[in-house]
């Protein structure tokens, strides 16, 4: 059973190849336009925690470049559902000015600010509990058209979080 939906309900999402991330656009204004975040701040395991950690600049790998569908609820998606993907993660994330982006993890490595509002789902300030899952689709081809289904929780404070690395919502390889 799927809780209410959010607007926009989904966003469609070229990815070339690492994955996804999503953050307020507060959280990223320290990046300098040209700058290669990814490389000099985000392609190690202490890089990466210290973002996921503290829910700024959130990613997670996706296996495959491709075709992605983002789909977004709130709440926290029953158990039946949850226990039939194929891959699942818990994240959290700060929004700030009620707008969260969604991008391809590859255009941190050459950073512009500037981003398109399809990629923007507006969402009240606040924590918020992230729960991502998916399989692969029908055709077999990771990439192909996926749903990536992202639950929203609003949370009190930022919750205790046990991931170490990068979180893989594929095969960790």
């Amino acid at each position: 059973m799927f809780i209410q939906s959010i607007y926009p309900d989904e966003i469609a999402l070229s990815v070339g190849g690492f994955g996804v991330i999503f953050y307020s656009p507060q959280s990223v204004i320290h990046i300098a336009e040209g700058h290669d975040y990814f490389t000099n701040s985000y392609s190690s395991e202490a890089d990466v925690q210290a973002h996921v950690q503290a829910g700024t600049l959130v990613g997670f790998a996706v296996g495959s470049s491709g075709e992605y569908v983002l789909k977004f609820r709130t709440g926290y998606p029953d158990d039946d559902t949850l226990n039939k993907a194929d891959f699942k993660y818990r994240l959290a994330v700060k929004v700030t000015d009620n707008k969260l982006v969604f991008r391809d993890m590859c255009d941190l490595s050459y950073w512009r600010p500037h981003f398109d509002e399809s990629q923007v789902l507006h969402l009240g300030d606040g924590i918020y509990h992230v729960t991502l899952f998916t399989s692969i689709p029908q055709s077999g081809i990771t990439g192909d058209h996926q749903d990536i289904w992202v639950f929203f929780q609003k949370l009190e404070v930022m919750p205790a979080l046990s991931t170490v690395g990068m979180p893989y919502l594929c095969p960790a390889s």
